[in-house]
């Protein structure tokens, strides 16, 4: 789990990538409930450990493609690697559970 320092680095890379405000970052990967969350941690403010792990899976699995991840940041996003079938290639847009290639 990344610290909440690590977190707001991460958010603040995402929002500049995105355009998006850190509160509109925040709505996003913690929904509207918890959405002040990243803005509590640029105020030198906690946020709680459920908020924290949720905005980090969301960072992690909706990184943007044109974005570099924080180098000073362990770990980084999940790759969408793309799938081959016995039907061709699906790209990971489109990428369904094996069980529904079977016919």
């Amino acid at each position: 789990m990344l610290s909440p320092g690590d977190l707001l680095k991460v958010a603040q890379a995402y929002c500049k990538a995105t355009g998006l405000s850190l509160r509109g970052a925040g709505d996003r990967a913690c929904g509207e409930q918890n959405g002040r969350g990243l803005l509590r941690l640029a105020e030198g403010k906690g946020i709680t450990t459920r908020t924290l792990e949720a905005a980090e899976n969301y960072f992690r699995n909706h990184w943007p493609e044109n974005a570099r991840w924080p180098k000073d940041v362990p770990g980084g996003p999940i790759v969408q690697v793309p799938k081959f079938t016995a039907r061709g290639f699906v790209p990971p847009s489109r990428s369904r559970p094996a069980s529904s290639l079977v016919e």
